[in-house]
């Protein structure tokens, strides 16, 4: 038995050990509300995510948690699909990465191309206040010939309920540094969907 907790011991301890070489100092729990991740995650499912306290590179694909562009009281969650530099445009409900069609086998089916389809200044169903000041600075500052240019040090990130999630077509790009864990694994959910699931990441992009 002594042997045993011994080797558990330095097992835990090894793996404590790899997170921080990783910037990861220690796993919380998150509570998705609404619908805006669907059908990767439902709403009132918890989720086991790993918190980054050295910030490392994000890659496209990944699905991050963040404060709110619009308020930082506020913790969000969606899936990264524009790193700095990157050119995006949605039509059609279809994402175009760079100039190239991305194929995203998690969204959900049949995007409304008058909700889902970015940019376009016109389709907003904010009202007036701090998101519609996000907005406005999105279009002045980094849209350029129908398309987002992301600027250094943000994401654009897109919920997978494309007709339902507000997200950077609605708020901009996120700031890298508001990025702050990354959900791992489902551990509770509806009793008549899986639990202890992981959340998978995609190859997004080149």
């Amino acid at each position: 038995m002594r042997n045993f907790l011994l080797m558990s011991g330095l097992t835990l301890l090894g793996v404590l050990l790899c997170l921080g070489a990783l910037g990861v100092v220690l796993v919380s729990s998150y509570q998705v509300n609404g619908v805006a991740m669907e059908p990767t995650l439902h709403a009132g499912e918890r989720l086991a995510t790993i918190r980054l306290v050295i910030k490392r590179t994000v890659n496209r694909g990944e699905v991050v948690e963040f404060y709110a562009p619009y308020d930082p009281r506020v913790m969000a969650i969606g899936r990264v699909v524009g790193l700095p530099g990157d050119h995006i445009r949605v039509a059609s409900g279809t994402l175009f990465l760079n100039g190239k069609q991305i194929y995203e086998p998690y969204i959900m089916a049949s995007p409304d191309r008058v909700v889902a389809d970015f940019p376009s200044s016109g389709s907003s169903i904010f009202d007036d206040g701090e998101l519609r000041r996000l907005q406005n600075v999105m279009y002045a500052e980094w849209v350029t010939n129908g398309e987002l240019v992301v600027p250094d040090g943000y994401y654009f990130v897109l919920g997978d309920n494309r007709n339902k999630s507000m997200d950077s077509r609605n708020y901009g790009p996120v700031v890298q540094n508001s990025v702050f864990a990354r959900p791992v694994i489902v551990y509770s959910s509806n009793p008549s969907r899986e639990k202890w699931r992981p959340i998978d990441s995609y190859l997004i992009g080149n």
